[in-house]
């Protein structure tokens, strides 16, 4: 029989080839070749309007992307964009959008493409209401710290309750915490008391809640602080209709406003507003980080303010913001009445990159104002041409940035330039209109080549996969971190190295199932821990090696193998499998199977049970004029007829006796 160290040591590789090294990663974390777009989920229809007509606009800057969309818990979706055919996904009240309020579940989109510069945007485009949000890479948009907006818009009109939002998701998990600006206890719709808010979001698990309407007038979210123990991604904005709530409204139109943010980590301190022909609803909301900032509008100080503290103002004209310390800028525009959105406005951070282009979809038509460096503003294009009908101003108190501003028509278009910038788009239809930024959201500085204070690194470039991130932090593999915040948010440092960090046990699956599998959910570690010998696996045991086997043989005849009962209690391989039997030809002549006896002493494999003899040999009586044979355990010794030749071979005979 072949040596079961050697057996064994097969059915290990055997299984070891046949589930991999390297177990599967959780379905919410994003493969290392991959670009991941996280898409928190929309609001509901209003509720005097039961129409539905949300959509998710797919489309690539240059050349092909392919990747997948998954709605909550459903399968892959494949899909293929090209450059100047972006693709229309129907979003529904059971995919992309939540079902309610205040109720946790499981609808935000998870994107996964080959490229980074996927334009991906969300749109509520129906009747008279209309929202868009444009989704940032997770490279830019996952966070555990965020200041939200909120849109102005936010009285009561028959049937519809205004009120100011934050839908979030947690891919990977996540307690989190929406602290509310002020003190007030009547913070909250939907049933919710109290002012802070703790959530605990399984994986791939979405919340909307959105705030109370009181005395005709939705409480206003802006400033409200986000805080959360791992990445999510957040939308914010509202919903409502214009009366006195707001110095900023007007009455007799109303829509929805809201957008996909980014972490504080992301905002800077100069800005870069354009005024949209809606002048009635138009107004900018500047969000403090941190204590004592100051704001400058044009150059002139016009606010101090507190972490989480406003600056809201309306701006006719081209505007400049300059803050002393790093803000997020919130604006409401549309193109006409109050008809507006709501767009987080990037920072003023231009890369390197030779050439742009964005592809849109365009509801009704609209109105674009592109910011770019002046030194290439004559070679924005719309559709690979010149636009018609152009108009290009500087920046007040900065010649060296110009806005380019031009109609658009309905359907498809490219915007492009011989260099980065950043576009916003009002768009209209039936008298609603929409407001995005499209555009790669670029960390202030990163790509100068320089690093700053608040820089990992600065390859001089924003190109991913070069170990230097868009955001100029280390990617996976890299070295010289000294802490966590230097790498990438799928990372962690561990010894000075950018280590790929865990957010579930699911993400630290090595394929053994003889080890225990765990995330640290707070430094981002995984460990794999062998399971102790015995131990159940996969419907088999672990053995001393380590691999998961059926049963093993451990030799000793009083006690049952490892995976075997007490009515087979001995492990074997026959007929090319493992399996438990009721002995084992284990030692050999002259030694007592396992689960034999004395008596007994000899496991026949055919019958599975014990005998005194397994072959002749073991029947061997020493007397040459016997013929000794074993038959089924048993030994039998029929002597040979008088004359025949002695079985000792020695050359006798034997007698008649």
């Amino acid at each position: 029989m072949p040596s079961r160290f050697l057996r064994y040591a097969a059915l290990a590789v055997l299984v070891l080839s046949l589930v991999g090294v390297a177990g599967p990663a959780s379905a919410q974390t994003c493969p290392l070749d991959k670009h991941c777009f996280y898409v928190p989920p929309l609001m509901p229809n209003p509720t005097n309007y039961t129409g539905t007509g949300w959509d998710m606009v797919l489309a690539s800057p240059l050349g092909t992307i392919s990747g997948t969309y998954t709605f909550g818990d459903g399968s892959p979706v494949a899909f293929s964009v090209t450059q100047g055919a972006p693709q229309r996904v129907t979003l529904s009240a059971t995919q992309g959008v939540v079902s309610n309020y205040a109720v946790i579940e499981k609808r935000g989109v998870f994107i996964t493409a080959d490229r980074p510069d996927l334009s991906v945007v969300q749109r509520f485009v129906v009747g008279p209401w209309n929202s868009s949000a444009t989704i940032k890479e997770a490279s830019s948009s996952l966070g555990t710290r965020f200041r939200l907006g909120g849109y102005v818009l936010d009285a009561t009109n028959t049937g519809n309750t205004g009120h100011d939002a934050v839908s979030l998701y947690a891919p990977f998990g996540a307690t989190v915490v929406v602290d509310p600006p002020g003190d007030s206890t009547s913070f909250w719709g939907d049933g919710l008391t109290g002012n802070v808010q703790t959530l605990t979001l399984g994986v791939g698990e979405t919340v909307l809640l959105r705030t109370l309407n009181s005395g005709g007038c939705g409480v206003d979210i802006s400033g409200a602080l986000v805080t959360s123990d791992l990445p999510i991604s957040v939308i914010t904005g509202g919903r409502g209709w214009a009366t006195s709530c707001s110095a900023y409204s007007s009455g007799g139109c109303g829509d929805d406003g809201v957008d996909h943010i980014i972490p504080e980590s992301g905002v800077g301190t100069d800005y870069a507003i354009d005024a949209y022909p809606g002048t009635a609803a138009h107004r900018v909301t500047v969000v403090a980080t941190v204590d004592g900032t100051e704001v400058r509008v044009n150059g002139a100080l016009v606010a101090t303010l507190a972490a989480g503290a406003l600056h809201r103002f309306s701006e006719s004209e081209l505007a400049y913001i300059q803050a002393s310390a790093p803000v997020y800028v919130y604006q409401d525009a549309g193109m006409s009445g109050c008809e507006a959105g709501l767009s987080i406005i990037p920072p003023l951070a231009f890369s390197a990159a030779s050439t742009l282009g964005i592809d849109v979809h365009v509801n009704g038509s609209g109105l674009a104002s592109v910011f770019v460096p002046t030194s290439y503003a004559d070679t924005v294009k719309l559709d690979g041409v010149a636009p018609s009908g152009v108009t290009t101003a500087a920046l007040p108190g900065h010649p060296e940035l110009s806005r380019v501003r031009f109609s658009v028509a309905g359907g498809n278009h490219r915007v492009s330039a011989d260099g980065d910038f950043q576009l916003g788009l009002v768009t209209a239809a039936s008298g609603t209109g929409l407001f995005a930024y499209y555009n790669p959201f670029r960390v202030p500085g990163c790509g100068d080549g320089t690093v700053d204070a608040n820089e990992a690194c600065d390859d001089g470039n924003v190109e991913p996969g070069d170990g230097c991130s868009p955001q100029c932090r280390l990617e996976i593999g890299e070295t010289g971190c000294e802490g966590d915040a230097d790498c990438v948010a799928a990372a962690f440092c561990q010894d000075g190295t950018c280590v790929a960090r865990c957010f579930t046990t699911a993400d630290c699956a090595d394929g053994d199932p003889c080890t225990a599998d765990l995330c640290d959910d707070v430094t981002g570690a995984c460990s794999n821990t062998a399971l102790p010998v015995g131990s159940d696996c996969d419907g088999g045991v672990c053995d001393p090696g380590g691999s998961c086997v059926a049963c093993y043989f451990v030799g000793d005849p009083g006690v049952p193998d490892p995976g075997c009962n007490v009515e087979v209690l001995y492990c074997d391989e026959r007929d090319g499998a493992l399996g438990c039997h009721g002995c084992v030809d284990s030692a050999g002549a002259g030694a007592v199977d396992a689960g034999c006896d004395a008596d007994r002493p000899v496991c026949d494999e055919a019958s599975d049970s014990c005998g005194v003899c397994l072959v002749d040999a073991d029947c061997a009586d020493d007397d040459p004029c016997t013929h000794d044979t074993c038959q089924a355990g048993a030994c039998e010794h029929v002597g040979v007829a008088a004359g025949s030749a002695c079985e000792d071979d020695a050359g006798g005979v034997c007698d008649a006796s």
